[in-house]
């Protein structure tokens, strides 16, 4: 990981915590106690698989990903009472920047050109995202 990437995930720590996100909301909504996380088994933690499937290297990630943070065939990373496993710089762009519509996010713009950076890194880094 590089510097920039490093700062970059860092500066995205700090805004969600200003943010107050996530909403305490979320693990505690309909959709089985998932909230936002409801499809994450299927979508294989919502990573963008279309890119992952073109390098062997994405898809080595995606696996050790799985093994490391034990993915649950019925609730992919997400662990019940606690919520995602992946700590926030392993999520995927579309966890670290979706903000479901409960949810008051006065910094929303800063979070989400942050993420777009960090998948700008990602990608000159052939990690998966």
């Amino acid at each position: 990981m590089t510097k920039k990437l490093n700062d970059l995930l860092k500066k995205l720590d700090a805004l969600y915590k200003e943010a107050n996100l996530p909403c305490k909301k979320c693990p505690d909504t309909n959709l089985f106690g998932r909230g936002c996380c409801y499809g994450c088994m299927s979508s294989n933690g919502f990573f963008e698989l279309d890119h992952i499937r073109r390098s062997q290297n994405r898809t080595k990630q995606l696996n050790n990903l799985k093994e490391k943070y034990k993915f649950d065939l019925r609730l992919g990373f997400f662990e019940e009472g606690k919520g995602c496993k992946l700590p926030r710089a392993e999520r995927s762009t579309l966890c670290n920047k979706y903000f479901c519509l409960e949810c008051s996010v006065p910094n929303e713009y800063e979070i989400r050109t942050v993420c777009k950076e960090i998948t700008i890194e990602k990608e000159k880094l052939d990690m998966i995202y």
